[in-house]
């Protein structure tokens, strides 16, 4: 089996899109005329972008509770840096929200959280301090 790629239902595409592109290196696939559907890239992995209006299931809420409350745990996005600080702070300079400070583990890895535009959870992390 292989994973082809991961879709992240978001509020707003557009805002979602640039910030990983601008800030965490990712490049752009696809986007859709009507701009409720993009795909991007690092290296072999595809993360897709999705409106809340392309719910395959209108029953389904991702939304119920997450965008609005930074305490929420949903989907986290985990993305290794060489450099957390520069990452984390370039994150925020662009509209990220800051959830954990960048801080170390009890096995040597930097990480921090952000709630990128768009919702997302991301977790930035260096291992056994290459950062």
């Amino acid at each position: 089996m292989k994973v082809r790629k991961v879709c992240l239902y978001v509020v707003e595409v557009e805002k979602a899109l640039l910030f990983f592109e601008k800030v965490l290196g990712f490049t752009r696939k696809y986007y859709s005329p009507k701009k409720d559907y993009a795909e991007i890239g690092l290296d072999t992995f595809i993360l897709a972008l999705a409106s809340e209006n392309l719910i395959p299931n209108s029953s389904l809420d991702p939304f119920s509770g997450n965008v609005c409350n930074e305490n929420s745990l949903e989907t986290e996005l985990e993305i290794a840096t060489e450099n957390i600080l520069m990452t984390h702070y370039a994150s925020l300079a662009n509209g990220a929200k800051e959830i954990s400070p960048p801080c170390s583990n009890a096995y040597g890895e930097t990480y921090s959280c952000i709630r990128v535009p768009g919702g997302v959870l991301v977790r930035l992390y260096c291992s056994y301090g290459f950062c």
